[in-house]
């Protein structure tokens, strides 16, 4: 039968000896985090099913009451005034506390790529975290929290453009499925805002895309009045592109048959 052993957090020196330990239950610490200056420590607690988030002082003891989390990373602000939490509930998004009292603030929306929450590593004095992502590294602003919706929008499943593909030039005309989405919403084609959107509904947009002077796939990119965001990767394409090339060795007379994707 296992056994529930009890959770120490303990605060070394730089010879390895304690400088103070303090039981906040019994589990797993699953993530933990400091501010600059030692004063306060972060740690999520996972037991089972569930896990807490606790805020520690110096001296290890708790403050505050621990708050329930479903966490993939955290980290405080350069300044120590907040922590923020990334979690993997759905929908996925950054939650917002004090880093003094573990008191909630607010949420801003996650980046999340096709579901995939970010693991917040680190944030700069600008209040700009940053992730691992799903496809590479995230970039999430957390300067300006609030309390986000319930029904949140998102683009459905693939193909979520007809047609996903257009010229450099720009023009295409494209039609593109989504849910919950509200009638003041931006829509980029990668880095460029879309040359003009049209939103019939709830569920379709109508949109035009700018024009871009690199070929190959690009995201797409919604973002909401309410502080959602929604993202649909390599949704759309400015010319043809090669993806993938198997096999991609051959024998020197030829003769192999390869495939391409694109």
């Amino acid at each position: 039968m296992p056994q529930v052993i009890p959770v120490a957090p303990s605060l070394l020196d730089s010879s390895g000896r304690i400088l103070a330990s303090h039981t906040v239950g019994s589990g797993i610490i699953s993530l933990v985090a400091a501010n600059s200056d030692g004063s306060r420590f972060a740690a999520v607690l996972a037991s089972g099913a569930s896990s807490q988030l606790f805020l520690l002082g110096g001296s290890l003891d708790t403050v505050g009451a621990p708050v329930s989390v479903s966490a993939r990373g955290l980290t405080f602000s350069r300044d120590g005034k907040f922590l923020y939490v990334s979690q993997t509930a759905t929908p996925p998004a950054i939650a917002v506390f004090d880093g003094q009292n573990l008191q909630p603030i607010g949420q801003v929306a996650d980046a999340a790529i096709q579901g995939v929450p970010t693991g917040i590593e680190d944030a700069d004095e600008t209040q700009l975290l940053f992730g691992i992502a799903n496809r590479g590294v995230s970039f999430i602003d957390t300067s300006k929290p609030l309390a986000l919706p319930s029904v949140v929008p998102a683009f459905a499943a693939a193909p979520t453009a007809q047609p996903s593909e257009g010229p450099n030039v720009g023009g295409t005309s494209s039609s593109l499925t989504v849910q919950n989405f509200e009638s003041s919403a931006q829509l980029k084609f990668g880095t460029h805002l879309a040359t003009s959107i049209s939103i019939a509904g709830t569920t379709q947009i109508q949109a035009v895309s700018p024009p871009n002077v690199l070929s190959g796939t690009l995201n797409l990119a919604a973002y909401l009045p309410s502080g959602w965001l929604a993202l649909a990767p390599d949704a759309f394409s400015y010319g043809p592109q090669v993806l993938s090339i198997l096999p991609n060795t051959g024998a020197a007379a030829g003769g192999d048959t390869v495939q391409i994707y694109g």
